[in-house]
């Protein structure tokens, strides 16, 4: 007999894996954690029954959430993640040399242990020495870090009972504090498919905070809808226009995905997005 796992994304649409063995299964404090090994997108990891990442397309998502600031902030020397504890984020963010210090705050200890144990290729950058674990509350962490980081990803789960602070505006004034008059902060910023007002809240309680917000977005097949979304929230830079060409030419990094012409490509956005939830990048050409 099949063993199946499926995650519903609406009441009527399901993803269904097939599987060929449970590798964990696992109650932390928060949440359960399931890694399942299937034959076509590799191992799966679980948060309560939803996809977090796949091994087939997690570098999608991971280049996503990192490299566009990176590579429009000149000196990035302080970096904050929130969430994050696969280590998928710290493992695209490492490979900036000119980064200095980064700092992951994730509340769930059970998720960076199990993601160690079975994930390897996300979770080897953890112990790299600029990386601080700091297993908190982000929302408390980070009033404490008032004007210390250049950027920060808030690389959280959906909105939950754990993590639904993490999305109001309130957090994103904290979060604004929290940054360098140069800051940029990164959020990652649900499904423009199957979640719309979610995105639009999004974008729009961070335009409170900052003075350029901009919403950009990539195809991940194993999130609800295909098309997920990031939003930008800068003091200071267009993710266009200060697109740093020549440190990209320098630094050659042997990404799968990210490089300028889709970071171009990312805040361009489609008809529907913008007749729909009303938004509009600023002129970025």
């Amino acid at each position: 007999m099949e063993l199946w796992f499926s995650e519903e994304h609406t009441d009527h649409t399901r993803l269904s894996f097939r599987v060929e063995k449970v590798l964990a299964s696992v109650y932390s404090k928060y949440q359960r954690i399931d890694v399942l090994e299937t034959p076509d997108w590799g191992k799966v990891l679980l948060l309560d029954g939803k996809v977090m990442l796949t091994e087939k397309d997690e570098f999608i998502y991971h280049e996503m959430i990192t490299h566009p600031s990176l590579f429009i902030h000149p000196a990035p020397q302080r970096i904050l993640i929130i969430g994050g504890g696969d280590g998928g984020t710290v493992r695209e963010i490492t490979r900036h040399k000119k980064v200095k210090e980064i700092d992951l705050c994730e509340i769930d200890e059970a998720v960076i242990e199990v993601s160690r144990r079975f994930l390897p290729h996300l979770s080897e950058k953890l112990s790299e020495r600029r990386v601080k674990i700091y297993l908190e509350d982000g929302e408390k962490f980070i009033n404490e870090k008032k004007n210390h980081y250049d950027i920060i990803i808030i690389d959280s789960t959906d909105p939950s009972e754990v993590s639904q602070g993490l999305f109001t505006a309130e957090f994103y004034e904290v979060v604004s504090n929290s940054l360098h008059e140069e800051g940029i902060l990164i959020v990652q910023s649900e499904s423009v498919i199957n979640n719309p007002q979610l995105v639009k809240d999004i974008y729009w309680n961070i335009e409170k905070s900052f003075p350029h917000t901009y919403l950009y977005w990539a195809p991940i097949p194993t999130y609800p809808g295909g098309i997920w979304t990031f939003t930008m929230g800068s003091k200071k830079y267009s993710p266009v226009k200060d697109l740093l060409l020549d440190y990209w030419e320098s630094f050659k990094p042997e990404l799968r995905y990210y490089n300028p012409s889709v970071h171009r490509a990312a805040f361009a956005l489609p008809n529907f997005v913008e007749q729909e939830l009303s938004l509009k990048n600023e002129t970025l050409l």
